[in-house]
């Protein structure tokens, strides 16, 4: 996989769980907050995924900057290297 691939791949993963975390949000809004509504469970599977969309943008930014270094360097004269 090219490191462009990977930056696509954590993208459309993130998009995902973006939209994962966004109807579970508007499943509380529909959902009393009682004992028999939304459980810590449902918090924590949002906490969850709102985590994972941390480490996805963090993989993201790395790739990006991996890239953008890998480019500068392949313009850097060979002398200067």
């Amino acid at each position: 996989m090219t490191v462009d691939e990977l930056i696509e791949d954590f993208s459309a993963q993130k998009q995902l769980a973006e939209t994962d975390v966004k109807q579970l949000e508007e499943d509380f809004q529909n959902t009393k907050l009682n004992p028999y509504g939304i459980t810590k469970f449902d918090f924590t599977k949002r906490n969850d995924i709102k985590d994972q969309i941390l480490r996805l943008e963090g993989a993201i930014e790395a790739l990006v900057l991996a890239k953008e270094h890998c480019d500068e360097l392949k313009n850097v004269p060979s002398s200067q290297s």
